[in-house]
């Protein structure tokens, strides 16, 4: 999976240099944030874990970025409250780990252009391939079941938060075999925003602020097209609002997420006791 790590309209200003492993790369100096340097960040991400349920203690005792996923931003807020709940029990700042979500965005010069790209995409999903992705996610074999059949809950040893995002995470909605394939087939496991730039304010906002995930994922349809239209539409406008740089900062990564001097971890982090005399 190819995505980039993007601070869209209400999220805060993010670093796009590190590595699609995840593991820090140092950067110094001030670097020109040029369209170039733009795609090139556009194509990294940094996630530190992605816990399912039963992670979710270690993840908040020790983790200092955490994942969390769901279709929507209703069932992504109960997990991330979750998360800084143990947080705060261990004896941590719930707001010293930093929160991601994931989202596609689909983006047009109007809403009509977006729509209408959306709807292409759309066209073009399979759904029995997008249905063999989501049966190797949760164990299920969905090749067995009818596209008008209603998903039910199934206990197994696969990917459980897969099985629960469309089952027990929102207790008013039931899913359709067809609805499933048709969101696994453009959004993955997260929400799908359309529209353009300007006028998306309110559905970034939406997907962020419910769950207080200050960053975001941002995944896409077809490569390199969405990731064009996220560094050439998307970008400049949040710039332009103060929500994302215009120049690399210096220092670590650490510092970049945490801010200047804190090149290493601080107490109470439990890593701290282990550092070398």
């Amino acid at each position: 999976m190819r995505c980039c790590a993007i601070a869209p309209a209400a999220f805060s200003p993010i670093p796009p240099r590190c590595t699609a492993s995840g593991t820090r790369e140092t950067t110094t100096g001030s670097t020109p944030f040029t369209s170039a340097n733009r795609r090139r960040s556009a194509r990294r991400y940094c996630i530190r874990l992605a816990p399912r349920r039963a992670d979710g203690k270690f993840a908040a005792e020790h983790a200092e970025c955490v994942f969390r996923s769901g279709p929507s931003a209703k069932i992504i807020a109960p997990r991330v409250a979750g998360i800084r709940e143990l947080a705060a029990k261990a004896g941590r700042n719930p707001a010293e780990i930093l929160m991601f979500s994931m989202f596609t965005i689909i983006l047009g010069q109007t809403e009509a252009e977006a729509k209408a790209k959306y709807a292409d995409y759309v066209s073009h999903v399979s759904a029995e391939g997008a249905l063999a992705l989501m049966s190797g996610w949760t164990g299920v074999d969905f090749s067995t079941y009818d596209l008008d059949q209603e998903v039910r809950h199934v206990q197994n040893d696969a990917g459980r938060t897969a099985m629960d995002n469309i089952t027990r995470a929102d207790p008013d909605r039931i899913w359709t075999v067809r609805e499933v394939a048709q969101h696994v087939g453009i959004g993955g496991i997260g929400p799908v925003v359309v529209g353009t730039p300007e006028n998306g304010r309110g559905r970034y906002r939406g997907v962020d602020r419910p769950d207080r995930c200050r960053w975001a994922e941002c995944r896409v349809a077809i490569s390199p097209g969405d990731f064009e239209d996220i560094v050439d539409m998307l970008v400049p406008e949040l710039v332009r609002r103060g929500r994302y740089k215009d120049a690399y900062a210096q220092g670590t990564l650490r510092e970049k997420l945490f801010g200047q001097g804190r090149a290493r971890l601080t107490a109470p982090h439990p890593a701290v006791q282990y550092r070398p005399v």
